[in-house]
């Protein structure tokens, strides 16, 4: 009996798994079309903020009563919320969703996904050069395994402007491996509508010492702080942290739930009852400077390093760490994890499959990638928070190889002892 070899089995074994998981997808956004027509989705957010800023008045942009009464207009039938679903982006980003508001809500819903595949469709190419195992599959599989992830997917079922960080992070990435900091700076800024996933990252390259990057960074940011004080007004662009923080602490309705956020808040947010409101905070900003300083001590100097340090799994842990030490994220948000994927998995393409470093790295990426995994945790069990013990866990296996592959190299450098 001919044994059949092992690659094969793995390779059939992984193109069932894409297949049933894409199946799996259709089968659920074919059974919440309802729940996306009526306008429980998060799209209702960037709507009402696109006809607010359309229709007016503008500084009102943040008034939760007015907020309520624009989305009564077009998701009348939403019998789960009596108050509005409150939109809590900075002023800016409602500008891009102002053309949307020409077509009719569902309408939008669709075109808003058509322009989140198209940005899918670029990235495959965007990266080819930089990412050799791009280059090993046709850009139509890479686009089928970004719909086969979970987050991706909750991001165009949910509306979410996921995709269009995910983006900006990737252009992030190629500036920054081009050594253009400053283009990479202004990249990374375009992504402050999220700006608990982009501050952190931000921070890294500060205490690097990236004054190019940074100065890109803030250059943007400038900009966009004077465009949403031209269309909001000063007064509710100096309201807006308050606003914000005030969304958090109350819940916004049962909006906001801890328990569904895979960072440190939401593994913590369990114990809270328990150790007091106070301690809990205190233990979340204690590890996440535990975990930004790992970051900065992980990423790479380009004037001393000297090659020492692998720049694509530092970009890697630096993602990662973002999501988890960000005060707010949901599963859509793992979106921007699609690229440390892809740049680990092109790692592990020269390590042996049996060494225990790829197994370290491979069974956290796995289970990032398995479907059922986030529906149990978040439909059944409404505690998505748990998966943060995966991306710990990860954060550990990138943490270890990082120092692995800098203390190989640093041997192999002439001089080494």
């Amino acid at each position: 009996m001919v044994e059949t070899p092992k690659p094969v089995v793995l390779r059939k074994t992984g193109w069932l798994l894409l297949v049933a998981t894409l199946i799996l997808h259709a089968y659920l956004a074919w059974h919440l079309k309802d729940y996306i027509r009526n306008g429980y989705t998060d799209f209702t957010i960037f709507y009402s903020a696109g006809k607010i800023l359309r229709e007016g008045p503008r500084p009102s942009l943040y008034d939760r009563d007015l907020q309520y009464q624009v989305q009564k207009q077009f998701a009348p039938n939403v019998t789960i919320r009596h108050a509005a679903l409150p939109y809590n982006h900075p002023p800016f980003e409602a500008l891009l969703f102002v053309p949307l508001t020409w077509f009719s809500y569902f309408n939008a819903y669709l075109v808003w996904n058509l322009f989140n595949v198209v940005i899918l469709c670029m990235i495959p190419i965007l990266l080819r050069d930089h990412v050799a195992i791009l280059r090993t599959r046709p850009p139509w599989f890479w686009v089928l395994l970004t719909l086969a992830f979970f987050p991706t997917f909750m991001t165009l079922i949910q509306g979410q402007d996921s995709i269009l960080l995910l983006l900006i992070f990737v252009l992030t990435f190629v500036f920054l491996k081009k050594n253009t900091d400053f283009l990479a700076g202004c990249c990374l800024a375009l992504g402050l509508f999220r700006f608990h996933l982009v501050l952190p990252f931000a921070l890294v390259l500060l205490l690097r010492g990236r004054r190019n990057a940074i100065f890109g960074f803030g250059s943007v940011a400038a900009g966009w702080l004077v465009i949403s004080a031209g269309l909001v007004g000063w007064g509710t662009v100096l309201h807006y942290p308050q606003y914000v923080m005030r969304l958090e602490t109350a819940g916004a309705g049962g909006a906001i739930v801890p328990a569904n956020m895979p960072t440190i808040h939401g593994l913590l947010a369990a114990a809270t009852p328990l150790i007091g409101k106070i301690v809990s905070e205190a233990v979340v900003g204690i590890l996440s400077c535990a975990l930004v300083l790992i970051g900065v001590l992980c990423w790479p100097d380009k004037d001393k390093d000297k090659g020492r340090t692998n720049f694509d799994l530092s970009f890697s842990l630096v993602a990662l760490i973002a999501v988890l030490v960000s005060y707010h994220a949901y599963a859509h948000d793992l979106s921007i994890l699609l690229l440390a994927l892809l740049l680990a998995a092109q790692h592990l393409r020269a390590i042996p499959m049996a060494d225990q470093r790829n197994r370290n790295m491979l069974a956290p990426m796995f289970l990032l990638y398995l479907s059922p995994l986030y529906m149990l945790l978040w439909f059944y069990w409404q505690h998505l928070n748990l998966l943060g013990l995966v991306l710990l866990w990860w954060t550990w296996a990138l943490w270890r190889e990082i120092r692995q592959q800098s203390k190989a190299t640093s041997a192999e450098l002439p001089g080494a002892s």
